[in-house]
């Protein structure tokens, strides 16, 4: 009997370690398949899972894209993820792979973007950046001064806070800050109705204006902002499509630090006046003056993390020996910049 019992628990003790170790093992496979890749239009990229999964790979979409040097199968593709695994890019387009474990666990599926090789011109020229925002940013709260002698505060109490970007009032896209100055005039007190965003969140509330004791005229307790302007670099150039990225760095509002959203924008030729050299720690500075005498150069589409995105109105002069190739985040490895 003693034997038996001594047997069992030396098997529950051999199941639980082989149990940890798959979980760890799939745990581990799970980690290393990306979600997502974007690749070259015929190129080739070797990955190296490191996994001692054997596992099956079925694709939506076989035309683009071909593993270790073979078409994708309908029934899918059963290969060791122990052993470096070549995608080979046959033209643009979208497909999700979907692993599976053995051929019947699932594992993950990853899609994989296949984009256009293209060459880039490397710029750092400056420009002059002028845009109006998509909406208007709250930047500060204040109080209105009643005529009975109290304060009030109505913007704060309807829960509005500084960040928030308001997009309607009344139903009334507010494409700049006089036409919620019209809203407000308009409104004789009564209730405003306020859509506004707060992040990703989209809200709405409810403001009473107050008729200040000072100037007659209906406030809500806000300060505001629709636009900024600035001197920046080009980043690069597309002498295929004129498209152009420039500061390498979004624009936030200098007051809450908030990205500015674009509805509108353009790039402007500029003179720089004086050059601040940046040091650790310390970001450099340019100030210059926009030339105000010439036509807009491009306008700007988005203000995102790394930048703002346009597009020139005609063709960008550029050195033609100064065009790169694009590379990947995948491909971008820590080294010395010049």
């Amino acid at each position: 009997m003693h034997y038996i019992k001594s047997n069992k628990k030396k098997l529950f003790v051999l199941l639980f370690v082989c149990f940890c170790v798959i979980t760890l093992s799939y745990l581990q496979a799970f980690s290393v398949i990306p979600e997502k890749l974007i690749l070259l239009e015929g190129e080739e990229y070797i990955y190296n899972f490191k996994s001692f999964y054997f596992v099956n790979i079925k694709a939506d979409n076989r035309a683009v894209l071909k593993l270790n040097n073979a078409d994708i199968k309908v029934q899918g593709n059963y290969l060791e993820l122990i052993s470096p695994l070549s995608f080979k890019t046959q033209k643009r387009g979208s497909v999700k792979l979907n692993f599976k474990a053995f051929g019947v666990i699932p594992l993950k599926t990853m899609q994989v973007d296949i984009i256009p090789s293209k060459k880039l011109a490397a710029c750092g020229n400056t420009i002059g950046v002028k845009i109006r925002m998509d909406g208007i940013l709250v930047i500060g709260l204040s109080e209105v001064d009643k005529a009975d002698g109290s304060k009030s505060a109505p913007a704060k109490d309807g829960g509005i806070k500084t960040g928030d970007i308001i997009y309607e009032v009344n139903n009334k896209k507010m494409l700049c800050i006089k036409d919620l100055i019209n809203q407000i005039d308009n409104s004789k007190g009564d209730k405003l109705t306020i859509k506004f965003k707060r992040g990703n969140e989209l809200m709405t509330t409810t403001i009473n204006p107050i008729e200040g004791v000072n100037d007659k005229k209906y406030h809500i307790g806000l300060w505001v902002r629709d636009s900024t302007a600035g001197i920046g670099t080009m980043t690069f150039y597309d002498p295929e499509t004129h498209g152009f990225g420039a500061l390498g760095h979004g624009i936030t509002d200098a007051d809450t630090g908030t990205l500015m959203p674009v509805n509108s924008g353009e790039v402007m030729e500029s003179n720089i006046i004086s050059v601040r050299k940046g040091e650790q720690g310390t970001p450099g500075e340019l100030k210059g003056i926009f030339m105000e005498n010439k036509p807009p150069m491009g306008k700007i589409f988005a203000n995102a993390e790394c930048g703002i995105y346009g597009q020139m109105f005609e063709d960008f002069h550029v050195d033609k020996n100064r065009l790169y190739p694009i590379g990947l985040r995948g491909q971008v490895k820590v080294g010395p910049a010049t």
